[in-house]
């Protein structure tokens, strides 16, 4: 059972780091200044944040339960054509957010 509950404080750690790097690459965006990004942009860098969190927090334990390497495959193949969208509608500012799918 302890086992159980280091594994939980590592994930809920992982978690924060993951949260905190997305964070600190959006306050790079938004320092940007105002004007710096079109709304559709803008919106577009919202929504692809939020799914790139919640795919990092909720994807990563979903494909150690499944167990197939074909899960990482595909969770991969979603996540890194998402942080590079959000990399290059930042104009590069948000390059941290790599940093969890290279780790």
């Amino acid at each position: 059972m302890s086992e159980r509950r280091s594994l939980s404080a590592v994930d809920r750690a992982g978690n924060a780091l993951l949260i905190a790097l997305v964070a600190v690459s959006y306050v790079a965006i938004l320092s940007a200044g105002p004007g710096a990004y079109t709304p559709l942009a803008l919106g577009l860098l919202i929504a692809f944040g939020l799914l790139y969190t919640a795919l990092g927090v909720w994807g990563t334990p979903c494909c150690e339960r499944v167990g197939s390497p074909w899960a990482f495959v595909a969770y991969f193949a979603v996540q890194i054509p998402l942080s590079v969208a959000i990399i290059y509608l930042s104009t590069g500012r948000a390059w941290l957010i790599m940093l969890p799918v290279v780790g």
